[in-house]
């Protein structure tokens, strides 16, 4: 995970050239701490596992970041990248367990035309597409006997985005990613409050909901899983 955070460290370092780069780009950065809980089930080596009572996976704290660019260009799409892994761990039994998944995601989008005309600007709708590259690992180990499945694989989401601001000082920002694909499929949602106590800076809490069910077939070495996640999680923020 530092690793993959250090990367995205230097892509933040490096984001303030591109509003010069771009007439009328707006920048939001963000970094914060994620909480999530884990619920449902997953199969190793042929053994169906309930996560919560099976694996009694705690809670993780997680790291996340968020990178979004903006801009007044209207045939260039606009991009985000966001950095959002997902880490438990748990002991039962002598059963020690541990899901983790690191992801990152790079979106292309558009801002829906008219809409911020129409609402004086209030609310923003955004449509695109989002590539999550994602490595996911599964184990459980008991009397040294150990089952494992991984599997990483880049997958195309669905985005949309909603921002609304109702006075200069609160914005609320939802973002559903998904990807329906037959027998499996990701589906993500999270909601946020922001509070901007002074200029340029902002506070924010919110909730996200992630689902995963994958079907062995989706990738080589991926486990049949039927997992979500719930992740409360804090952030602050920049917007320049």
């Amino acid at each position: 995970m530092k690793k993959h955070f250090l990367l995205f460290l230097a892509f933040a370092l490096s984001v303030p050239s591109v509003s010069h780069a771009l007439p009328g780009a707006d920048i939001d950065i963000s970094v914060g701490i994620s909480k999530p809980t884990a619920s449902g089930s997953i199969t190793l080596d042929g053994t169906s596992y309930n996560v919560a009572n099976d694996f009694n996976l705690g809670a993780g704290s997680d790291v996340m970041a968020r990178v979004d660019i903006s801009h007044s260009i209207p045939v260039i799409p606009n991009i985000y990248i966001h950095h959002l892994p997902v880490e438990v761990k748990g002991s039962k039994g002598g059963l020690n367990s541990e899901l983790k998944i690191l992801q990152d995601d790079i979106g292309l989008y558009y801002h829906l035309p008219f809409i911020a005309t129409v609402t004086d600007d209030m609310l923003d709708v955004k449509l695109g597409l989002n590539a999550r590259f994602i490595s996911f690992t599964a184990a459980t180990e008991v009397s040294s006997v150990a089952a494992e499945a991984k599997f990483s694989a880049p997958v195309p989401m669905i985005f949309l985005g909603l921002d609304f601001k109702p006075i200069h000082l609160i914005s609320l920002v939802g973002e559903v990613k998904m990807l329906p694909l037959g027998s499996s499929n990701l589906t993500e949602y999270s909601a946020e409050i922001r509070i901007k106590p002074i200029h340029l800076f902002y506070i924010g809490a919110g909730y996200a909901n992630y689902a995963i069910k994958i079907d062995p077939s989706l990738a080589s070495g991926a486990p049949a899983t039927n997992i979500t996640f719930t992740e409360p999680y804090a952030v602050l923020g920049v917007e320049f």
